[in-house]
């Protein structure tokens, strides 16, 4: 597998060295490894610079060109950085992956990608995340065309056609579903695991990830019945009924503020269509699954 990565990278002090060292453990190593620092405070760029010097295709490199930080927008201008940065250099390659600087893999991980690759027309795909809480293990299922915006993995041609990533929340969405229209398939596969060290959201206030997810909704051009749907679930998700609030509040700002949505209307419409479908598949799964427990009982 050819591939490069690009890591954005804030005051990751804390959790950067774990994928650092996931990445020169693979199996598989990448062509480069950029991480693009986006003025850190801490000592990201020591840790950074520590396996750079030990490692010649990890390379460090600052984004300084501004101090504000537009959620969304900035992690794709900063990809868009590190993606120049590669090309510049003249480095050839089929596949180049955007991942997060709070993640954590196996050895193997990308060699166990690469077989899933053979023979398909994949664009965007990457495994299915998890994280760990009181010593329990959480597996965030997705539907199975939506690979997550920590961990994303772009074939150069699907890249090019859909002309990058959209600089708004919810372009790890949207660059599904502009690629599915073109004729490429997307995919999140469900035995392969990486590990986020810190929650969606988390960087921030709980509540404020709960609203930009009900913004994100919006930019994306969820269907109203579908969003309520999401919010009746996260009643009963901590931090229960407030969260879901804020989830509700951050749709309506977009709703008011007649932002522009980031999908075109056929591709809204390709996008309702299909989480109306995972949404009806996860249900028919898990009423097959109830079936099964009452004949074993």
């Amino acid at each position: 597998m050819n591939y490069v990565i690009v890591v954005p990278a804030k005051d990751e002090e804390l959790n950067i060295e774990y994928t650092l060292k996931s990445i020169c453990n693979q199996t598989i190593l990448p062509k480069i490894c950029v991480i693009i620092d986006d003025n850190s405070t801490d000592n990201t760029s020591g840790i950074v610079n520590y396996y750079a010097h030990n490692y010649e295709f990890i390379r460090y490199y600052e984004y300084i060109k501004t101090k504000k930080y537009r959620l969304g927008s900035r992690v794709v201008e900063i990809f868009n950085f590190g993606k120049q940065i590669i090309d510049q250099l003249s480095i050839k390659y089929d596949y180049i992956v955007k991942l997060d600087a709070d993640v954590s893999f196996s050895n193997d991980f990308f060699e166990q990608i690469s077989k899933e690759t053979i023979n398909k027309q994949l664009g965007i795909f990457s495994g299915t995340p998890y994280f760990i809480k009181n010593n329990h293990k959480y597996i965030e299922n997705n539907p199975a065309w939506h690979s997550r915006g920590q961990f994303k993995i772009y074939k150069t041609e699907c890249l090019s056609q859909i002309v990058g990533l959209s600089k708004s929340l919810g372009w790890d969405c949207a660059d599904n579903i502009k690629a599915i229209e073109l004729g490429w398939k997307t995919a999140a596969f469900p035995t392969i695991y990486y590990r986020i060290h810190r929650r969606i959201g988390h960087k921030y206030s709980h509540y404020k990830g709960k609203a930009n997810h009900g913004l994100g909704a919006y930019y994306l051009g969820y269907s109203f019945p579908y969003f309520i749907l999401r919010i009746l679930v996260h009643i009963f998700k901590p931090p229960y009924i407030i969260g879901a609030w804020f989830m509700f509040v951050g749709y309506l700002q977009g709703v008011f503020s007649f932002k522009k949505r980031i999908l075109n209307p056929t591709q809204v419409s390709l996008l309702r269509k299909m989480l109306w479908n995972s949404l009806f598949q996860r249900l028919k799964t898990r009423m097959h699954l109830n079936s099964l427990f009452s004949i074993c009982k």
